[in-house]
């Protein structure tokens, strides 16, 4: 069971400004510890001046270790700290007032609680892009795939999963994750009565062509390099997925071609030598200076 003294949270921050503090407000009261893993090259302690009704524990990098990184940082000290679920957070991610208190009574309700790796809520997108409906109207939906932010992850299934994929850096680390959680048949369950506010990369923007709008995700060239680098090293881990994962590449191809018109040729380039890289064997954080 889920309560709040064995419940922790993770945030991973990376150059936080005073607003994703404001966002960590929204779900600090239900749970016992927060722990922050900030990737940046500086201390941003300055922000947690205040005082927090949550207790806080302050993870300084002074890097950028990637979220598996961090993640697995998070996972390690919440066990040390005797946690027994952790809530995963991005920094530009927050719970309205009262759905994370829903979804933490529906998780406790749900009728298989044990075989659960991970409960989620219907993410809800707000820089324009297109969000999810449930359209068949369950109350939980049993998927094979989550983004990391907003899970309430059990740390006894992350134990037995094994830690996040250092080797992805970031980008397809969530997913990759799920994968294996599913083949060590774990369920992971949305619960669709609650939804969690998340920004996508660094956002989204319309586009009119004719009479057809589409919304593009502006994801920077680096981290178009590296969702086309891990989406065919994830394919060959998972090749029972394999299909999904290569309509995925290849539709993130196609709309930065036909539509994206934000450093367009920067972005396919880095797409290109993120195949060429995969191609390589080459894992792990890119090098810039070379790039």
């Amino acid at each position: 069971m889920i309560i709040k003294k064995n419940l922790w949270g993770i945030v991973i921050w990376y150059n936080p400004t005073s607003d994703n503090v404001l966002k960590m407000k929204t779900y600090m009261s239900e749970i016992d510890r927060l722990i922050i893993i900030d990737n940046s090259s500086t201390d941003n302690s300055h922000l947690l001046s205040e005082e927090f009704s949550t207790p806080v524990i302050y993870i300084p990098n002074m890097d950028n270790k990637g979220i598996a990184t961090a993640l697995n940082q998070g996972c390690r000290r919440a066990i040390e700290g005797g946690a027994e679920w952790v809530l995963t957070m991005d920094q530009d991610s927050w719970f309205s007032e009262g759905d994370l208190s829903e979804m933490i009574t529906k998780a406790n309700k749900y009728q298989h609680f044990n075989e659960v790796a991970i409960f989620a809520p219907m993410p809800h997108y707000s820089n324009n892009r297109k969000n999810e409906k449930n359209i068949d109207h369950r109350e939980y939906i049993e998927t094979t795939k989550l983004i990391t932010s907003g899970n309430l992850l059990s740390l006894s299934a992350y134990k037995h999963i094994k830690p996040f994929c250092d080797d992805l850096f970031i980008d397809m680390v969530d997913y990759e994750f799920c994968f294996r959680a599913t083949r060590l048949y774990y369920k992971l369950i949305t619960i669709t009565s609650v939804s969690m506010n998340h920004c996508l990369g660094d956002g989204s923007y319309n586009i009119r062509i004719l009479w057809i709008k589409k919304v593009v995700d502006d994801h920077n060239p680096v981290r178009r390099y590296y969702i086309a680098r891990n989406t065919l090293y994830v394919r060959d881990l998972y090749p029972e997925h394999a299909k999904w994962l290569s309509q995925y590449f290849r539709r993130q191809f196609k709309r930065i071609l036909l539509y994206d018109h934000r450093n367009k040729w920067k972005k396919l380039r880095y797409m290109i030598k993120g195949v060429v890289d995969y191609r390589h064997g080459i894992k792990g954080r890119i090098d810039l200076r070379n790039k």
